[in-house]
């Protein structure tokens, strides 16, 4: 029997099952082989509590608050399977969180970041996931405003919802500085991923 006469009886047997591959060779060695990929993200996150407000040369002022800034990562993706619907991203980065500028001075509260999450993907390119966050080398720099305080590195977590190569985030972390003062990093963001 010929092999799309034998598609052909087992699909009117076992309806609803689908055979990738009429070729003669594994129908599934295409979809079970785990894949391993590269990631990129950019982002743009807002909230947390306030941390320092300058007064500006030129009149104007700035607040610097502990959720804002604007990040980015790389890092890589596995998927068990490549029909899989679960992923798995380990990524790192930056996060840049600044005011002011110029000849006004400005102030900082920059620090790497790590995350690993896991995600489901439904179809028409819907997902969502979780995992844990950890920020490191976090500091305010006051440019002259004041003394720079550093903060020891924080743990905690993030969820996402999304369609597609856009997320919407939702991060809870906790930033405690070296004299029992902690501030609040809860933040939403707005995030471009690309999985390769």
């Amino acid at each position: 029997m010929r092999c799309w006469q034998l598609v052909t009886v087992m699909s009117m047997i076992v309806p609803g099952v689908v055979y990738a591959d009429q070729s003669g060779g594994d129908p599934s060695s295409s979809f079970s082989n785990p894949h391993f990929g590269f990631s990129a993200a950019a982002a743009l996150e807002f909230g947390g509590s306030k941390l320092a407000t300058a007064f500006f040369t030129n009149g104007g002022t700035g607040s610097l608050t502990a959720g804002n800034g604007a990040l980015l990562e790389i890092g890589g993706n596995y998927r068990p399977a490549q029909s899989s619907p679960w992923d798995f991203s380990l990524m790192g980065g930056y996060k840049i969180n600044e005011v002011g500028g110029g000849s006004g001075g400005h102030l900082s509260f920059n620090h790497g970041v790590f995350e690993l999450i896991g995600s489901y993907h439904w179809t028409h390119g819907v997902f969502a996931g979780a995992g844990p966050v950890y920020h490191t080398s976090t500091n305010i720099t006051l440019d002259g405003f004041g003394p720079d305080v550093p903060f020891k590195a924080a743990a905690g977590g993030e969820v996402q919802v999304g369609w597609r190569f856009f997320a919407l985030t939702y991060t809870v972390i906790r930033y405690p500085d070296n004299f029992g003062y902690t501030a609040t990093g809860d933040n939403v963001g707005i995030r471009v991923i690309g999985n390769f």
